[in-house]
């Protein structure tokens, strides 16, 4: 506003971000590159948007009646790219970048054409990916696609009570830090695969998981918020574990019953893929006898096992081989079992004689588990010959508390060097007992 000749006149003015004042509107054209201006009348008929991103006017110019206007336009966003790695065979995928639903194959170029599904209750061939959803996809190998387009900062999820499949954005996001006001989110059941379930700590860019709700509702994924609730699963401290190729279960105590859901397994994987739970889709077992369901690429499987109070249980698979637990240890059985089962041992923690068990398994490659009893303390040696007699390798060779004993041997001699495949006799002297069993090896 200001006075000319005796009359109070105005000027166009606006605000704008980069000034944090307002400005004369002519002035700011002109510095915008706008030429001609310096006659307009620049403030008959302005009119704003309601949005705010539309300005327009009339009035005289140099060259007669005319309007002008203004648009404010967004730049395009920056793409980056990200890089994200596959397995070969089954994995859980999403979409890192902020696009409308796209072909699996033109993100994904090499993946096997026909094998991306998605879930809604059960899986159900799908085609596009979706920004926040996950699916399963199959590779024929090991590798990596660089995933490019605008990045994707922020997401809201709609989840459903159960099981849902669901990817993150373009940046890694803690586990702890998804926005979920609502306590959807049932603790320890967001679940990785790497080839096979594994608890995530982090929702990384590409990457799918499962997540299991106590009920329908919304959550945030966000690169702006920070930890909030631990909803990752914390290992009970006062259960036994066994760990089949690092699917950790949990079995022989009690938890409270709030907390039954957080031991829960996903949906099992897709034909083809590794798979280790106990029945009922769980980690956890609190019976005496347990079944372990198991598929697997008929490789061997590596078990470690840790027993509290010093129980003493039996794992025993479908041939009928027997395989006693107890402490602490590392062993590696037939992965060729599609069902094992886990039972608490009803005899003493002690055996009642010395005794040298079969060889498991037997025949063996690489890695066989020599077992022998021991009721009380004794000098121990436990040792390979070959048929000839000639010693091989000396496995143990100490003095050894009473219980229940086992060592694996992996087909080496005392040079650590591996011995042809045949037939190999192993004794134990302990005090003085002596026992000597065959097994074989196979190339």
């Amino acid at each position: 506003q200001y006075l000319y000749q005796g009359m109070t006149q105005y000027k166009a003015c606006i605000y704008t971000e980069e000034t944090g004042e307002f400005v004369n509107l002519q002035n700011y054209l002109i510095e915008l590159g706008m030429t001609g201006l310096d006659d307009w009348d620049l403030m008959r008929g302005l009119a704003i948007s309601d949005n705010g991103t539309v300005m327009a006017g009339f009035g005289n110019g140099p060259d007669g009646f005319g309007g002008w206007i203004i648009r404010a336009t967004e730049e395009a966003p920056e793409e980056i790219d990200i890089s994200v790695d596959h397995l070969n065979g089954w994995n859980i995928v999403g979409i890192p970048i902020d696009i409308e639903p796209t072909n699996y194959l033109e993100v994904y170029p090499d993946a096997v054409n026909g094998t991306f599904y998605g879930f809604d209750g059960t899986y159900f061939p799908a085609e596009n990916l979706v920004a926040g959803d996950g699916f399963w996809l199959r590779f024929n190998g090991e590798g990596s696609n660089i995933v490019t387009g605008p990045p994707l900062e922020s997401i809201v999820i709609s989840i459903s009570e159960g099981w849902n499949l669901i990817s993150g954005i373009s940046f890694p996001v803690d586990v702890d830090a998804i926005v979920d006001d609502d306590g959807l989110i049932v603790s320890g059941t967001i679940y990785g695969f790497t080839p096979n379930y594994v608890n995530a700590e982090t929702i990384e860019p590409g990457q799918g998981y499962w997540l299991r709700s106590n009920d329908d509702g919304e959550i945030i994924i966000s690169n702006s918020t920070r930890s909030r609730r631990k909803i990752i699963f914390q290992p009970p401290d006062h259960m036994n574990t066994i760990t089949l190729n690092n699917t950790s279960l949990y079995f022989g105590g009690d938890i409270q019953e709030e907390d039954v859901f957080s031991y829960s397994l996903p949906p099992k994987p897709p034909t083809g893929a590794i798979d280790i739970r106990f029945a009922d889709d769980t980690k956890l077992c609190t019976e005496t006898e347990c079944v372990i369901e198991v598929i697997n690429d008929k490789k061997p499987l590596a078990i470690k096992f840790n027993i509290k109070e010093n129980e003493v249980w039996e794992l025993m698979d479908k041939n009928g081989n027997v395989l006693l637990l107890e402490n602490t240890l590392d062993v590696e059985i037939d992965g060729n079992s599609g069902q094992l089962v886990l039972k608490k041992s009803s005899s003493s923690h002690l055996p009642s004689a010395f005794s040298l068990l079969s060889a498991y398994p037997n025949p063996f490659n690489p890695i066989t588990t020599l077992r022998y009893d021991l009721p009380e303390q004794a000098f121990v040696t436990l040792t390979i010959y070959d048929m000839l007699g000639k010693q091989i390798s000396q496995l143990v060779n100490t003095i050894q508390e009473a219980g229940f004993k086992s060592v694996q041997w992996d087909a080496t001699n005392n040079m650590g060097k591996t011995v042809s495949a045949g037939v190999y006799l192993y004794q134990i002297q302990a005090g003085e007992f002596v026992q000597t069993k065959k097994m074989v090896l196979l190339k």
